[in-house]
């Protein structure tokens, strides 16, 4: 398959799968397919499929399946990201463009004790996760999570065996880097404050859990700048 663009659908009728509202504009109003063409359109479940335009309506396009891919993708280990929401809501949202092209399967919108916001639009996030995903060819979508509380999501995380780190500013506790303390095959968790940090309390707590405590650095990155940072040297390590 020698794939250009792709498109998302979530509806599938036997054979075909149905383009409607942005996809049915990206399809027929910007690169102008025609009943006929071959497209290819993902699920997001890490399968792409070639398909034909069989039908064209006014807001919605059907096209046939013909044949299907599955997605086998560049990485072989498991990174989840539990961060916290920037006050200014477009940093978190470079934050989510940015990890997502670079490689993760998971993120959770965390809430600490010292973070700025609480409210935000989930649908705009996943818009702009399904955006990214169509425009890097990856065809298996991250999971993003709701916003989950700091105790719930590393009992959440003890409970799925994720190897667990904590990103820590303050001089309590020893640090270590990721270098040389994970390895491919393996399944982790990183967790990344807001812009006050995490209280002394919830970094105690996770490491009362197993957590690791991970430095990134002599310098204090901003929350969205942690994350890139640390989806990166994941790749970077372990790619």
């Amino acid at each position: 398959m020698g794939v250009d663009n792709i498109f998302y659908s979530y509806e599938r009728l036997g054979d075909v799968l149905l383009l409607r509202g942005e996809e049915y504009v990206h399809c027929v109003k910007v690169l102008r397919h025609v009943v006929g063409d071959v497209v290819y359109v993902t699920d997001g479940n890490g399968l792409l499929y070639e398909c034909v335009i069989r039908v064209m309506r006014k807001d919605l396009v059907e096209c046939e399946v013909m044949l299907v891919k599955e997605y086998v993708g560049d990485r072989d280990y498991y990174l989840h990201i539990g961060i916290s929401l920037t006050k200014n809501i477009s940093r978190f949202e470079f934050f989510l463009e940015k990890s997502v092209e670079i490689g993760v399967d998971e993120i959770t919108i965390l809430n600490s004790e010292r973070s700025e916001r609480e409210k935000y639009r989930y649908e705009r996030l996943e818009k702009i996760l399904i955006s990214v995903c169509k425009q890097s060819l990856n065809y298996r979508f991250p999971v993003l999570n709701d916003i989950l509380g700091f105790k719930e999501l590393v009992d959440n995380s003890l409970s799925r065996g994720l190897d667990g780190y904590i990103a820590y500013n303050g001089l309590k506790y020893d640090k270590c880097w990721l270098g040389g303390n994970i390895n491919r095959g393996g399944n982790y968790i990183v967790l990344i404050g807001p812009e006050g940090d995490f209280t002394d309390k919830e970094v105690e707590y996770a490491v009362s859990n197993g957590y690791k405590v991970l430095t990134l650095g002599l310098s204090r990155l901003r929350t969205e700048t942690a994350g890139i940072y640390v989806v990166s040297a994941f790749k970077s390590l372990l790619y």
